[in-house]
């Protein structure tokens, strides 16, 4: 647990947001109705971000390969990721993730909840409908 503590304030916030990226994504992003006729209430359901595109999924893979990247030194104490290179390979990563979460807001865009913003890092409320 002491390589946890050691490691730059970045890869410990870079760990701890992609394992909330994963949490948050098995909230509720979409609020689907069903119509229905007549005076019958409306069926209505939830989707996750893990459903609907692809996209969802390419960033819940992408935010485990970090999560992968960045407990390797930990795990392997002699394993050195100093230099450069890592922090590229991260950052490829990182961009990768933002770009894939994106993508998966803009193509599912209708009956978005709270829970799809707060992932995409929008402050502007989402366009849910009742």
């Amino acid at each position: 647990m002491r390589e946890f503590w050691d490691r730059p304030l970045g890869s410990k916030l870079i760990l701890v947001l992609s394992a909330a990226l994963l949490i948050e994504m098995a909230a509720p992003w979409q609020r689907i109705c069903a119509v229905t006729s007549g005076e019958e209430p409306r069926i209505c359901g939830w989707r996750t971000g893990y459903e609907g595109s692809n996209f969802g999924l390419y960033g819940a893979l992408l935010a485990v390969a970090i999560l992968v990247w960045e407990v390797l030194p930990i795990l392997i104490p002699k394993l050195s990721m100093r230099g450069w290179m890592p922090a590229v390979i991260t950052a490829l990563l990182g961009v990768a993730l933002a770009i894939s979460v994106l993508i998966k807001v803009i193509k599912d865009n209708e009956f978005q909840t709270t829970w799809a913003w707060v992932d995409s890092g929008s402050q502007w409320r989402s366009r849910s409908r009742p």
